[in-house]
């Protein structure tokens, strides 16, 4: 996990539940969430940080989420997710590279349905590496 804290130049909030950076060099954002999101209440500051942070970037940037850590969340959690994706689009969203566990197919699934909803582009790796080459080429 060390690689992801030291690409994002800017690491304005990190907490419990998850981090948020960016790098204006590449005009990327960095997302990591962490664990099980019980209820919404555990995060209430999330979709405003997610706003906050991407509205730093030029229109046009990418995303790296991290979410090996997370844990398959509630109904209620999953507007959250929701809300922050089109916070992100607002703000001028290209492409996302989601890193995620191979072997949580019902987690994926729950991601997946969360970015159809939203009309996110995306595209899921396994590791960081092949997610920062693909967005690099994008």
């Amino acid at each position: 996990m060390r690689i992801f804290t030291e690409l994002m130049i800017n690491k304005p909030i990190t907490n419990a539940h998850y981090e948020i950076g960016y790098d204006l060099s590449t005009n990327r954002m960095y997302l990591r969430i962490k664990g099980f999101w019980k209820s919404a209440e555990e995060v209430p500051d999330f979709v405003q940080d997610i706003d906050a942070v991407s509205g730093k970037l030029q229109r046009g940037f990418t995303l790296v989420a991290d979410l090996r850590q997370m844990k398959t969340p509630p109904v209620e959690v999953n507007l959250i997710h929701q809300e922050s994706q089109k916070a992100v689009n607002r703000n001028g969203l290209s492409y996302t590279a989601e890193i995620l566990q191979d072997k949580d197919i019902v987690l994926n699934n729950v991601v997946k349905n969360i970015a159809r909803e939203t009309g996110m582009k995306k595209k899921e790796f396994t590791n960081m590496k092949e997610a920062e080459a693909w967005l690099d080429n994008m």
